[in-house]
């Protein structure tokens, strides 16, 4: 029902099979700046679409999921099934901005957000919500690719590291910026969040960034 709405909408017929892309020189997702060509990629199968529409089991609105898919076929011409790294998100790795680091208990892969490197490339001005986003999709989508295993392991955890970093330091205009444009792509993949090294002071990270997020992902 939602391929067929997309169809009829958006005429982006799923049941035709493309090659990757076509993707921006810079690998950036503008929504609503790129022409979705019709056709799905060669890794879009319907368990992405599922994972999309599961998360959005509190309401049921076909039109809604049908742009909310319009806009992940947007980004995935971008991004899948690498996105492009520009020298700051390759800055931004090298400071150990986002990494991955081992598993869990249950095997679930850990992704690491390390603030005191956030702040020092706020300092050295390295950072930018694009090169944020496009170091966080890389990550993702290498978690997505080689350490999931459908049906046993198909979820990843963050920690969140908030130590040595100054509330007065958090970048909201960033993590808004990034929210809007990573929201939406990885669906379904998020098993836990937890936030470490937290003092009470910065307790109020928690709800500023809790701001930004949609009412299914805030009752994760």
């Amino acid at each position: 029902m939602v391929k067929d709405k997309l169809l009829a909408d958006k005429g982006i017929d799923l049941r035709k099979k493309k090659t990757f892309g076509p993707r921006t020189a810079s690998g950036a997702v503008a929504y609503g700046a790129t022409e979705v060509v019709d056709g799905s990629d060669p890794w879009l199968q319907d368990h992405n679409i599922l994972r999309i529409i599961a998360a959005r089991k509190s309401n049921w609105d076909v039109e809604k999921f049908a742009n909310e898919l319009y806009r992940h076929m947007e980004w995935r011409q971008c991004n899948i099934p690498l996105p492009i790294l520009n020298s700051q998100t390759i800055k931004l790795m090298k400071r150990g901005a986002l990494y991955i680091h081992g598993r869990a208990k249950d095997l679930s892969p850990i992704i690491v957000l390390s603030m005191p490197a956030i702040a020092e490339a706020l300092k050295a001005k390295e950072i930018t919500t694009m090169a944020f986003c496009q170091l966080h999709d890389f990550v993702t989508n290498y978690i997505i690719q080689n350490m999931l295993i459908p049906g046993q392991v198909d979820k990843f955890m963050i920690i969140i590291d908030t130590s040595k970093f100054g509330v007065y330091q958090l970048p909201v205009s960033t993590f808004r910026e990034a929210n809007s444009l990573l929201s939406g792509n990885f669906h379904g993949y998020g098993q836990k969040d937890f936030m470490v090294n937290l003092t009470w002071m910065q307790s109020g990270i928690i709800g500023i960034l809790r701001s930004f997020l949609s009412a299914e992902n805030q009752a994760l």
